[in-house]
């Protein structure tokens, strides 16, 4: 709980904490307020909006302490007769640290002259990218833009902003670093996520895009570091009380969910099944999240090589329109290939592309975003049952490449890919014959039908594999 005291000519916004061992309580300074017009400010009698900036600054600094704010502003405006009329702000809140800042890192770049200590000198080499991007940033600083001057914020006369403001990465400078990953431009994006969680204890989310970062070069440890550290991070971001209803809605628990989910990812492709559901586990018990973990699930069993709960897991993954194949995949593994067959066609209409490049078809380059997306889904794919794979005996890639390479499947396969484009075409006309044909195809009774006509590829029952 907080509260106000008098401390000399200033009055100070504290918390109570009792030492262990002596029980007596310590006070820590949460703020401090210097003047009369700050303190006026402070209880709503100064801008319009003042009283509300100095509350959502503090609560979002201190989000473990309570703040009984009626009670504050009246004890604010009870103690205002110590205070004095002016004190020197710009100096004391911007300018201080500022200065010290600037002359500690002058200093550092002024000594690493490689004529005088070539190891001090490689230190900038060795960070040249991260140099680059906040070289950007004070580029921008630098800028007199009268248009971007005019819509300053002007409401912090008291330089609330800066004393309170420093635990978040403001969101221009993430869009400026998320945007080189969005490019794929991985070694600045590495560079500018590393600087910013160097600057930044809590910035869960820069953990989050460097395991991104790794994990699409394939450094599968490097990434699973990196989402374990967010998950550590964002678990200190937790409001005390929260209901795991609440989770997906409130931002402060949002960064903890991403680091899981990814955090599995990363640890099917790794192979790490067992590590993978167990983390699974804790998305559905911590989280609620027990519909998003399906499609995690299945991929997990299926590297595991426990077929059927991988084929229930795929089954009721919700809105991942390639669990069919993995389906296929798993009901192979039974011996049910009559099902396997019908669940591989619903997956190969969904994902034409994917079923390709997992078993090495050639295949177009993509001509739009939907053939993009559909190639990475086979990436990803590719990636996550990577373990399963290996693992596939010769008898199940014969079967699926026998299905791809039959000339009626090629000939469904095609349309699908025709009429994708087709629908493209016919989108600005507001014409449907595509549409309503893809939707057609995409459906798995749609399947279901191709799968009767094509029993034939089924052949007798495939015997069944152990399963551990």
């Amino acid at each position: 709980m907080a509260y106000v005291r008098k401390r000399g000519n200033q009055v100070v916004i504290v918390r109570g904490e009792r030492e262990p061992g002596t029980g007596n309580v310590r006070q820590d300074i949460l703020f401090t307020i210097f003047t009369k017009a700050e303190a006026k400010e402070a209880i709503g009698k100064g801008s319009p909006h003042g009283a509300e900036l100095l509350r959502s600054l503090l609560e979002d600094q201190y989000p473990d302490v309570r703040f009984d704010w009626p009670k504050i502003r009246r004890a604010i405006a009870s103690n205002m007769d110590v205070l004095p009329e002016i004190h020197r702000y710009r100096d004391e809140r911007l300018l201080s640290r500022f200065h010290g800042d600037l002359y500690a890192f002058a200093r550092t770049v002024v000594m690493a002259d490689p004529e005088v200590s070539r190891p001090a000198a490689q230190l900038f080499l060795d960070r040249a990218d991260e140099i680059r991007f906040l070289i950007e940033l004070l580029q921008d600083r630098l800028k007199r833009d009268d248009a971007r001057e005019a819509g300053r914020k002007t409401d912090d006369p008291f330089f609330w902003r800066t004393a309170l403001g420093g635990k978040e990465v403001p969101s221009y400078v993430e869009e400026v670093a998320a945007g080189y990953f969005v490019r794929r431009e991985l070694d600045r994006a590495e560079a500018a996520f590393k600087l910013l969680t160097g600057c930044f204890e809590d910035y869960a989310e820069g953990h989050n895009y460097l395991g991104l970062v790794a994990l699409d070069r394939g450094k599968l440890d490097e990434a699973i570091a990196c989402f374990e550290k967010t998950v550590e991070v964002g678990r200190r971001l937790f409001p005390k009380r929260i209901a795991k209803s609440r989770y997906g809605a409130n931002p402060s628990t949002r960064p903890y969910i991403r680091g899981l989910i990814n955090l599995v990812h990363a640890l099917n492709d790794a192979g790490r099944s067992d590590d993978a559901l167990a983390v699974c586990e804790r998305l559905e018990k911590e989280c609620g999240a027990r519909d998003g973990t399906a499609w995690h699930r299945a991929v997990a069993y299926l590297n595991a090589g426990k077929w059927v709960p991988a084929a229930q897991a795929a089954r009721s993954a919700v809105g991942v329109s390639h669990a069919s194949i993995v389906v296929a995949l798993a009901l192979y593994e039974t011996g049910d290939r009559r099902e396997a067959l019908a669940a591989f066609l619903h997956g190969a209409l969904a994902h034409p592309r994917a079923v390709r490049m997992l078993y090495s078809q050639r295949r177009d380059p993509p001509r739009n975003n939907e053939e993009v997306s559909d190639h990475n889904i086979g990436v990803n794919l590719q990636r996550s049952i990577s373990k399963y794979r290996m693992q596939q005996s010769p008898e199940s890639k014969r079967f699926f490449r026998r299905i791809l390479r039959d000339p009626r499947v090629t000939v469904l396969l095609d349309e699908v890919v025709d009429v994708g484009r087709r629908r493209i075409q016919q989108h600005a006309s507001g014409e449907r014959e595509a549409f309503d044909r893809l939707m057609e195809m995409k459906t798995s009774e749609f399947a279901r039908e191709q799968a009767a006509k094509l029993a034939d590829l089924a052949g007798g029952k495939a015997g069944k594999r152990r399963q551990d």
